[in-house]
């Protein structure tokens, strides 16, 4: 794990926003992840971290993996209790971590290793946690009318973006 920046400041009480993103390079076997942490926009702790590849498993495990992480982070920073939204633009990766388990067999499901050890995070932690779906880089071409979702993807890309390395 890199902290690539960490000016953030904790405001008791205050929302705390979080986002995050996955980038798989397959040829190079390479998957990181990175997230950003926030209340506002000028205070922010940004985040990479470099991710075990899995060749069979679905393309948004990373991105499940990486929401992991970056609660698991929040959590750790935060000494005060918050209301925490949370946001990934993997739509199928919110979806395996909001539905229910309510049988058995679904606990041997694809990726429920990265799955159920989210949903007992966000269970344990002393924060509200809610997440959202934000449109990402590939929902652009579709014809869909998300003002807001387009304001968080613009939010989360410029977010994601590391400095060079000197």
């Amino acid at each position: 794990q890199r902290t690539v920046r960490d000016n953030f400041e904790e405001i008791e009480g205050a929302r705390v926003h979080i986002v995050s993103d996955a980038s798989v390079h397959v040829r190079g076997r390479k998957t990181a992840g990175a997230w950003r942490i926030f209340h506002t926009p000028d205070k922010v702790r940004q985040v990479s971290m470099k991710l075990e590849h899995q060749s069979q498993a679905h393309s948004y495990r990373s991105e499940n993996e990486t929401f992991y992480y970056a609660l698991e982070d929040a959590n750790r920073i935060l000494k005060h209790p918050h209301h925490i939204t949370q946001r990934m633009d993997c739509k199928a990766g919110l979806d395996s971590i909001e539905a229910e388990i309510y049988a058995p067999k679904q606990t041997m499901a694809t990726d429920m290793d990265v799955i159920a050890p989210y949903k007992k995070l966000r269970e344990e932690v002393q924060h509200t946690v809610v997440t959202k779906w934000v449109m990402g880089h590939a929902d652009e071409k579709k014809r869909i009318d998300q003002k807001r979702s387009r304001r968080w993807s613009g939010r989360m890309y410029t977010a994601m973006k590391l400095p060079k390395r000197r």
